[in-house]
């Protein structure tokens, strides 16, 4: 009888332990529960948070209070929803998934020259703020001369316009910028009623590497 117990016991203790998953069972659920508290100190933290209403973290266009270019200006990746640095606060968005500059500077000098430059002279130019006929870093990456940059560049015939032939974008985009609507682009539409993200994209497609 006294052996019975100690085996009842034990067969317990196994059959417990076999169902719980035992020590890595419980590794396992102390990681999901500090990834939820994570999660949940992440929300707590979120831009927008009120605009959230199903508290996941993330902000759909359905949720967004404002129109679409307000949206649009927050959604730096486009893919329709804001999250992670999106809506994380202090986060900027960067101008650049690459070093864009060090895949122009083809000798590693520490400057981009017009031989190195495949894109238009306009452009070059309106970068190139002390006009000593290169590009340091700084210059390529001046945000205030960026756009106008883009747009330089974007304006084939050098009319101060970019119609709807000169675009790279998509129509959605344009309509949105034409305030007007006269089917041409002028530097303040093009500048001041977009978003740096759009300009920012359109920087990282026109002044990439070879």
């Amino acid at each position: 009888m006294h052996l019975i117990k100690p085996a009842i016991s034990f067969f317990l203790f196994v059959l417990i332990l076999s169902l719980s998953g035992g020590p890595a069972h419980a590794k396992k659920e102390h990681t999901k529960k500090e990834h939820k508290e994570h999660t949940e100190k992440e929300k707590g933290n979120m831009k927008y948070r009120g605009v959230d209403r199903n508290r996941d973290g993330m902000v759909t266009r359905e949720e967004w209070r404002g129109n679409d270019q307000s949206f649009g200006n927050h959604d730096w990746n486009g893919n329709g929803v804001l999250s992670g640095d999106e809506v994380r606060p202090g986060a900027r968005q960067r101008v650049t998934g690459s070093d864009r500059f060090g895949e122009l500077d083809d000798n590693s000098n520490g400057f981009v020259s017009r031989e190195e430059w495949n894109n238009t002279g306009r452009s070059f130019d309106r970068l190139d703020r002390n006009s000593d006929g290169r590009l340091n870093r700084d210059e390529f990456y001046n945000r205030s001369r960026i756009p106008v940059a883009v747009f330089s560049e974007l304006d084939n015939n050098n009319d101060g316009r970019i119609s709807r032939g000169e675009w790279r974008g998509d129509t959605a985009t344009f309509n949105r910028l034409d305030i007007n609507g006269n089917n041409l682009l002028s530097e303040n539409e093009f500048d001041d009623h977009q978003s740096e993200g759009l300009i920012d994209r359109i920087f990282q497609q026109i002044f990439g590497g070879r």
